[in-house]
């Protein structure tokens, strides 16, 4: 199974509740947190999750600025695609924030993981923990490996070229 993004989530689970149909896993910038939102303001200014939860948080709270920052970035970070969130998009993008990328479940699973994974995630990708991706490498270090390149979170024709070069290697 290979999964992109939020496709990870669903990659993992799938190899956690079947792990007999999954040979392997290929799993490219998974956004993947392990803690639980903090109750204390100053909790959401900690490293990684906390302000990772702070910032979604706010999202909910103002779509609109949402929406705009997406067209910023469409604009000037041609880095960062796939932020048109428009009226339309927007409630559908938050439910899936809020159900299946801002949870933590699916990280304790990956821990836990026994097929063969390779992560593959860009050092210029603003959605990935490295720690975290560590943690599941070192709690399975007989199953995980982990790839980097100089990409960002989309996959684009040059990231995915790079990919299959390190998934034939």
């Amino acid at each position: 199974f290979a999964g992109h993004s939020m496709g990870c989530i669903v990659a993992i689970e799938i190899a956690a509740t079947w792990p007999d149909r999954v040979a392997s896993l290929l799993l490219l910038g998974a956004p993947l947190y392990k803690a639980a939102r903090q109750r204390h303001w100053w909790h959401k200014l900690l490293p990684a999750e906390g302000l990772y939860f702070a910032l979604f948080d706010e999202l909910k709270k103002h779509p609109v600025a949402v929406q705009a920052g997406g067209t910023l970035a469409n604009n000037l970070a041609p880095l960062v695609k796939g932020m048109e969130i428009t009226d339309e998009t927007w409630p559908a993008f938050r439910k899936s924030l809020e159900h299946a990328v801002m949870q933590f479940d699916t990280f304790r699973k990956a821990t836990k993981l026994r097929v063969p994974t390779l992560f593959v995630n860009g050092l210029l990708d603003v959605f990935i923990i490295r720690r975290n991706i560590k943690e599941i490498r070192r709690a399975n270090r007989r199953y995980v490996r982990v790839r980097r390149t100089l990409g960002s979170h989309e996959l684009t024709p040059h990231q995915g070229r790079l990919v299959a070069r390190i998934i034939n290697k």
